[in-house]
């Protein structure tokens, strides 16, 4: 069974997470599942259910992820959706790893990890994803220079910046007025 969007296979899946584990560093992986379990204990119920399990695309996965490595399973005979999303987004990331500076390789190793910004440079991993698909050549701007967008694409007859933003629901509820004040107004 192959996924069109990653083209990934049922058996590679498994080694798939490994390399993304391995670039994140087991060690940060191990540490930021610790943070969530603790939150999942601490956490009330409907907090738990509505907000903390969501609030990471990857963590859920992980865990399974690790719950089969130590009971020594297969990944590909126990895949489920979640671990299937979650080699889906490692071919991503080790696909297009090998091209980025060491800058921004270690840029992604620690925001793809932080609960608050991984959804944001998942986006940034997805739309560069769109156009490596599409045979344009990805080339990644230095992750210390805060004036350059994200990345160059370049194709046989064009090329073009990219600046990743990702806007939440709640900044488009807020009305900017003059002297800096926001009001809330809801959704219509």
């Amino acid at each position: 069974m192959k996924n069109k969007v990653a083209n990934i296979s049922q058996r590679e899946a498994g080694s798939l997470i490994n390399r993304l584990v391995e670039f994140l560093g087991k060690y940060d992986v191990k540490h930021c599942l610790q943070k969530y379990e603790h939150s999942l204990k601490t956490a009330g119920p409907i907090f738990r259910e509505y907000y903390l399990k969501w609030r990471h695309p990857w963590l859920g996965a992980l865990v399974q992820y690790y719950e089969l490595a130590n009971k020594a399973k297969s990944i590909c005979r126990h895949l489920t959706p979640e671990l299937e999303a979650l080699a889906i987004d490692a071919k991503k990331v080790v696909t297009l790893q090998k091209n980025m500076p060491n800058s921004v390789k270690e840029n992604y190793r620690k925001n793809l990890l932080d609960f608050d910004s991984a959804r944001n440079y998942l986006f940034e991993i997805e739309v560069a994803w769109h156009f490596f698909v599409n045979n344009c050549d990805i080339i990644w701007y230095e992750a210390n220079s805060s004036k350059l967008p994200e990345f160059l694409v370049r194709a046989p007859s064009f090329h073009f910046n990219v600046e990743c933003k990702r806007i939440s629901v709640d900044i488009a509820r807020k009305i900017h007025r003059k002297g800096h004040c926001s009001i809330n107004t809801g959704i219509f």
